[in-house]
């Protein structure tokens, strides 16, 4: 697969940026002009600070086209950059669960021979979507993160059972994970509660799915609770971590 991604961090969000060629597509418009600026930037490593972006040269007669925007739900971290980009690319199609062209579980677009598909993992929002993009990366939005899941702000434990269950079934395991925040180093705090992480594992920014599977909690609840139900058991898990990030 040609297409190349960076990660932009802002604050503690990231906005994903793939490309291949002249052409481009995002993942959460989390800051509209440091997106619309990074079409025309010649990227030369994997993760930059939006001061970089706005810091770097811009070659015009280069600029990517942004074909798509794909947006993981409609907290204004996430989503407050599409009026802007509505207004100032009018020609990018743009994809989510609430706004634009509204996408279903299992719908999928094409960017060159590359496929994404959108996947409803409604929890953290009721139009909570994560994007599987080309079988090697799944762009997780706050449905997931390191070592952790978002919380349940508009959906119940057993959602989150079944958003996890549903990525395991149609993602491979062998995919990145792309989050939509840095939030690495409490996650790892917390799951060094029950159990240890290899140094290898906390020196990453990003997991495949695989090392989700192995060292995330809210992935092996079984190991360290004995509620009677998932359900229970990731309600349990997730009040435990909310009480833990007041600590």
């Amino acid at each position: 697969m040609g297409i190349e991604v960076v990660s932009i961090v802002i604050g503690d969000n990231y906005m994903h940026l793939f490309y291949e060629g002249d052409s481009a597509f995002c993942i959460d418009a989390c800051n509209p002009r440091v997106l619309l600026k990074a079409l025309g930037v010649d990227f030369k490593k994997k993760i930059y600070s939006e001061s970089e972006i706005l810091g770097m040269e811009e070659d015009l007669e280069k600029r990517r086209k942004l074909v798509y925007l794909f947006t993981t739900h409609r907290h204004q971290d996430h989503s407050h950059g599409i009026p802007y980009i509505a207004e100032n690319s009018p020609e990018t199609k743009r994809i989510s669960g609430f706004e634009g062209s509204i996408c279903k579980c299992g719908d999928r677009f094409k960017f060159g021979e590359v496929e994404i598909e959108c996947l409803y993992t409604p929890c953290h929002t009721v139009d909570s979507f994560c994007y599987y993009i080309g079988g090697e990366f799944l762009a997780t939005g706050d449905t997931l993160f390191f070592l952790g899941c978002g919380k349940f702000f508009e959906g119940t434990p057993e959602q989150m059972v079944q958003a996890i269950k549903k990525i395991m079934e149609r993602v491979d395991q062998n995919a990145i994970l792309l989050y939509g925040h840095d939030y690495n180093k409490q996650n790892i705090q917390f799951t060094e509660e029950f159990y240890c992480i290899p140094p290898e594992i906390k020196r990453k920014r990003f997991l495949r799915l695989r090392d989700e599977m192995e060292y995330n909690p809210f992935f092996n609840l079984g190991k360290i609770l004995t509620e009677d139900s998932e359900s229970e058991r990731m309600r349990e898990l997730r009040r435990r971590k909310d009480y833990f990030n007041r600590m």
